[in-house]
């Protein structure tokens, strides 16, 4: 995946460096080539994660619906699933693991599930909504040691990071 950095010169004869796909990448060098390799580790650190887990079908159900005739609304609702859920806070309590929440659904999806991690006392990394290709083409510049999904068919962009987990069973 290629990234636009955007150099700038800045105060005291620094360059600034801000990539413009990955928000919070900003950092600096006294030269081109320290600013470039800074970046590099900044774009890195930035999409890091140890555990990756997708929302939809590993730890919720999401179902929409969408009402009305001439002026549609859609809405959601997250559907918990209580086993996953467990073992979730089993692993961030007790063996202090990373975990990174995506959604492929909806911003709205995954503001609600990072109020109900806050609201249920779990402390995730980051819960992020993210397009599947968008996310599929970064992750091979994430630190990700398993990415958890239920879905074969994206289980299979996922390489020999995948594992595979049944709906709503314990992983």
């Amino acid at each position: 995946m290629r990234f636009t950095a955007v150099y700038i010169k800045g105060d005291a004869g620094f360059i600034v460096v801000v990539v413009e796909e990955v928000i919070g990448v900003v950092t600096q060098g006294s030269t081109i080539e320290e600013a470039r390799e800074n970046v590099i580790d900044a774009v890195r650190a930035v999409m890091a994660t140890t555990r990756g887990f997708v929302l939809e079908g590993v730890l919720a159900n999401v179902v929409f619906s969408t009402t009305g005739t001439f002026r549609k609304t859609t809405t959601h609702e997250i559907v918990w699933l209580n086993t996953p859920i467990k073992r979730l806070a089993t692993m961030i309590r007790g063996y202090d693991v990373d975990i990174d929440v995506v959604t492929f659904t909806a911003q709205e999806v995954a503001d609600e599930a990072a109020e109900f991690f806050n609201d249920i006392g779990l402390h995730v990394s980051t819960v992020q909504y993210h397009s599947f290709d968008r996310w599929a083409q970064t992750l091979p510049f994430m630190v990700v040691q398993q990415v958890i999904d239920s879905d074969q068919g994206r289980l299979d962009h996922y390489g020999q990071l995948g594992r595979s987990v049944t709906q709503g069973e314990d992983f």
